[in-house]
């Protein structure tokens, strides 16, 4: 079975929101001076990287039953990675 552009489409469209969101969140960590918050945006971006990980494991089934490369599973995997990257610097600050 053959992914659909919908399916595939939608999750770049979530993962593109959250690569943006944990963006704005990394800003704000930098100038936040309250412990709570900080602590509230950290735990924010755990469930946003949680939420990508599940993404990948999703990307990981379309890929391997696909039998052509797709470039929208590709941009999927780069939005991911992306995500994960920007909440890694965030979380372990």
């Amino acid at each position: 079975m053959e992914p659909t552009l919908g399916l595939v489409g939608d999750l770049c469209s979530e993962a593109e929101w959250i690569w943006n969101r944990i963006r704005y969140i990394r800003k704000s960590v930098v100038r936040c001076h309250d412990q709570l918050f900080l602590n509230r945006l950290q735990e924010e971006v755990v469930q946003y990287t949680n939420r990508c990980l599940e993404i990948r494991k999703i990307l990981d089934l379309l890929q391997s039953s696909s039998n052509r490369v797709s470039c929208q599973l590709d941009f999927l995997d780069e939005l991911t990675k992306r995500s994960l990257h920007e909440g890694s610097v965030i979380v372990h600050r």
